[in-house]
């Protein structure tokens, strides 16, 4: 697995790239001199093993009472996570709903899933315990990465 090294500065809108190493040694000496900010590493031709490589699409579906709504997700936040089985559920106290994020083939798949993972929440009570420890609390969140057979890189 090759890897670059990202030598970045600023952040938000002034975030920007300073140059590209193929060592993390060279790039934090460029790092240094420079008195830029980070080094990041990502692996090179990444997405080739990634999850979407492998017919996976990413889907958020939100949970109002028994009424589920899905939508295909199309972000560039957390693409450290394209080879995993990523899951993040979020409860709202106020609303009640509840939204699953996770990859699935397609969207009939994604609803089976969050379904059946909604199902595990609810069974559990760790939701409404967690109300109960934190009553000021809006948000409940939890986030479960996984990988099986099916979504490890072919050798």
């Amino acid at each position: 697995m090759k890897k670059v090294f990202i030598v970045t500065a600023g952040s938000y809108s002034d975030y920007h790239i300073v140059g590209v190493f193929s060592t993390k040694k060279l790039a934090e000496e460029y790092r240094y001199k420079l008195g830029a900010d980070d080094v990041e590493e990502f692996e090179l031709d990444g997405f080739a093993k990634s999850l979407y490589s492998k017919g996976y699409t990413r889907y958020l579906v939100q949970f109002h009472g028994n009424i589920a709504s899905v939508c295909e997700r199309r972000s560039t936040y957390d693409l450290y996570r394209l080879d995993k089985k990523h899951i993040a559920t979020n409860r709202n106290r106020k609303s009640g709903d509840l939204t699953v994020e996770l990859f699935a083939k397609d969207e009939k798949h994604a609803v089976k899933i969050a379904s059946e993972i909604r199902s595990q929440i609810i069974a559990s009570g760790v939701v409404e315990q967690f109300f109960k420890d934190h009553p000021k609390a809006i948000i409940y969140e939890h986030y479960l990465d996984y990988t099986d057979d099916e979504s490890k890189p072919e050798d």
